[in-house]
């Protein structure tokens, strides 16, 4: 049994799971919106807890 056969990290465009398929630099990522709805403006989700993320990120809770 693999428990890490799916080694990308997700996350979620209006419900919309999305995979990260690159980092740029600390504090950006580029997401896969292939085929996906997609506006500016739009939300993203990332699944992760509040701790490991650096305090210079905005933090919005809902």
């Amino acid at each position: 049994m693999d428990l890490f056969k799916d080694k990308y990290i997700y996350y979620y465009l209006n419900n919309q799971k999305c995979k990260v398929i690159g980092m740029i630099g600390m504090n950006h990522v580029v997401i896969d919106i292939t085929e996906k709805e997609a506006n500016i403006g739009d939300k993203v989700l990332i699944p992760v807890s509040p701790l490991n993320i650096s305090s210079k990120i905005r933090r919005e809770y809902i």
